[in-house]
């Protein structure tokens, strides 16, 4: 059976690390798998398993290392902006010159219109992993056009699930829920590798948080709780792991509040499963969220959580179980839930507990299994 995924790019993002994964899992025997990007270009291009074919739209590796990729970068980008508006049936079929048994757009947007503009025969899968009320990618007329033209939608957690079928009450028939697996086996054993760095000169506890520096993931509020903790005499520590666009503003706002001893910006790590168990708690302050995976993976580790109440938050710590959950955009609450970790050590032990209990369901046996059903079905 011939199967093609399709996803923006691999750069290090949750859903591009969860489609490695899947990758890897999925049966070989019975699929033959090839990958379709729109940009070639991603930290995860390396873990793609070796018999799996890539195949993009704009190569980007030729230019990320020159004076020109800024150049090569905007002329592309508009070249897609304008086949958009024109149609993507043409670029698509430019690309790709045989035809699959089921195409698989892993992302929302316009991995899906892709898809749904280029007329094909297969059976197409989408997944969703966002908030579509929330997260406009596209325009509501766009957008329900390419849903319609799926076979399945596939959500990563019930709260996506909650929040498409409220966008669109019509695909209520072909949604489902499959939540994203995790590798506990590789999270184990990458987590008890070695740290090389001196990440903070004091013996304080650690709350980190792991993903995308974007407005999105709300580390302004974090750098806000941090300050009003550090002010109320709690002493603590704050490690981001991740790039993106707010890097350089946030910086600067924890260097006006003199921050810069207790909260760091660590970068991309292609382990940070070792930094994650050196850690005491794990924070994710999330404006919103689809199915994040790093706090299924803060689980695995078994780490103190506390997440906002962004849709799936519930779902995911088990109302309170396995994590404390603040309000969303509320610094006095995300303070308030920080404190409370810093100060309780039954409910850090409790939490614990909990996770150590849990973590065995979020393996990837069952999900694996799921997955391939809905291919086959």
């Amino acid at each position: 059976m011939n199967l093609l995924f399709l996803i923006d790019n691999l750069c290090g993002g949750g859903a591009e690390k969860v489609l490695i994964d899947i990758l890897k899992n999925l049966n070989l025997q019975k699929y033959n798998i090839e990958i379709f990007l729109i940009r070639n270009k991603g930290v995860y291009l390396k873990d793609l398993p070796q018999n799996i074919k890539v195949n993009y739209i704009y190569n980007d590796r030729n230019f990320e290392e020159t004076k020109l990729y800024n150049i090569y970068y905007w002329i592309t980008k508009t070249h897609f902006k304008i086949n958009r508006i024109l149609g993507l049936k043409r670029l698509f079929k430019k690309n790709i010159k045989k035809q699959y048994d089921a195409y698989i757009p892993f992302l929302e947007g316009a991995c899906i219109q892709l898809v749904s503009d280029s007329n094909l025969e297969g059976k197409k899968i989408a997944w969703i992993h966002t908030d579509l009320i929330k997260h406009n990618i596209m325009s509501l007329k766009e957008e329900r056009k390419a849903l319609n033209s799926m076979d399945k939608l596939i959500c990563v957690s019930e709260g996506s699930k909650r929040s498409l079928l409220k966008k669109y009450p019509e695909f209520n028939h072909k949604v489902m829920v499959i939540n994203n697996p995790i590798d506990l086996d590789n999270i184990e054993k990458k987590a008890n590798e070695k740290i090389e760095e001196v990440v903070f000169n004091n013996s304080y506890p650690t709350f980190i948080a792991i993903g995308r520096v974007e407005r999105v993931k709300g580390h302004d509020l974090l750098i806000e709780a941090h300050k009003k903790l550090i002010n109320d005499g709690f002493k603590h520590n704050i490690a981001i792991l991740g790039v993106g666009q707010e890097m350089e503003s946030l910086k600067n706002l924890i260097n006006e509040n003199s921050l810069q001893s207790s909260f760091k910006f660590l970068g991309f790590k292609s382990n940070p499963y070792k930094y994650l168990k050196e850690a005491d708690f794990y924070i994710m302050p999330s404006r919103y969220e689809g199915y994040p995976l790093s706090l299924c993976e803060a689980i695995a580790l078994e780490k103190p959580i506390i997440a906002t109440n962004f849709e799936s938050a519930k779902d995911i710590l088990k109302n309170g179980k396995l994590g404390l959950i603040a309000e969303l955009e509320d610094v006095d609450d995300i303070t308030f839930k920080m404190k409370k970790l810093l100060e309780d050590y039954n409910l850090v032990k409790e939490l614990k507990n909990n996770c150590s209990i849990f973590k065995h369901t979020l393996g990837f046996k069952e999900k694996i299994l799921d997955i391939e059903n809905v291919i086959d079905g």
